[in-house]
């Protein structure tokens, strides 16, 4: 496992080292410390999986979003089919399963069927963008949030349908949220990321009052909680995993103790389409 830290701040100030503990596959009494790392540090080389086909929620800022390269605000797939045939759900937890070359064509004959690639929007999201029929019910609403389907077939493209107007949708772009929505084939199993960002601030910062009653502790063969006030930390490998299944294996905010100091902890896993970069570099 490699667990780099990449930022870490007190009282508002960067800091310019930190202190880890990484994941043994052996039994150890007590973790081994790593010497410390600076902030600065650029995130590992990864092989950027190609996609064939990419539908993805937009929605609220993210803390996690200036780690990412070329990601849309609030970027994450719901459901993403790579060009090697692995496809990953991501709704309450994330799935996987490996299609046969008959099944991915299947689904891309069905996204056609569908009419995805004879549909045009201008991306304008009012009057003027055929992917609505608003009628004379339109009120211009100021929401960037929306769902986008992208299919790198033949030249590739893009639809996006605006969230406050799904229902001014036409029926055609309707039929393939629905489908995607819908899309469960037999076979998923879990999906064991290999690379995930969590974000740590001492104390607790969530307003549910639930999660009084769901401190958890922190285990002391991951990733040491204690040092800054506010840290983003790197993990990937079997580490990623372990702190995967961990959060339920779904990208999750939990609180922890670790040594009698309470941390709120925030979890994204990475997929392997995206590419990260650390713009504090």
């Amino acid at each position: 496992m490699l667990c780099t830290l990449l930022i870490a701040c007190n009282n508002g100030q960067i800091e310019s080292s930190g202190t880890l503990f990484p994941t043994s596959s052996e039994p150890s009494a007590t973790p081994t410390r790593l010497p410390a790392i600076g902030i600065l540090t650029p995130f590992p080389n990864y092989t950027i999986k190609q996609i064939a086909v990419n539908y993805v929620d937009t929605g609220d800022y993210s803390v996690f979003d200036m780690f990412f390269v070329q990601r849309l605000r609030g970027h994450r797939s719901r459901l993403v089919l790579y060009s090697d045939g692995q496809l990953i759900l991501a709704s309450h937890t994330y799935q996987q399963k490996i299609m046969t070359p008959s099944e991915m064509k299947e689904f891309l004959v069905q996204l056609r069927n569908l009419g995805f690639f004879s549909l045009y929007s201008n991306g304008s999201h009012d009057l003027t963008d055929t992917l609505y029929s608003f009628g004379s019910d339109y009120h211009p609403i100021d929401y960037e949030s929306s769902y986008c389907v992208s299919v790198n077939e033949d030249d590739g493209k893009t639809l996006c349908a605006y969230k406050p107007f799904l229902k001014d949708l036409v029926p055609e772009m309707k039929n393939i949220l629905q489908y995607l929505n819908d899309f469960h084939p037999e076979g998923l199993s879990v999906y064991h990321p290999d690379r995930i960002l969590l974000w740590i601030q001492r104390g607790m910062y969530l307003d549910n009052d639930d999660t009084l009653q769901s401190v958890l502790p922190w285990p002391e063969t991951l990733p040491s909680l204690e040092g800054s006030d506010r840290k983003l930390l790197y993990v990937d490998g079997e580490g990623a995993q372990n702190v995967s299944e961990l959060f339920g294996n779904t990208d999750a905010t939990k609180v922890f103790v670790q040594n009698g100091v309470e941390y709120t902890v925030y979890m994204q896993v990475v997929l392997p389409h995206e590419e990260l970069k650390n713009w504090f570099k």
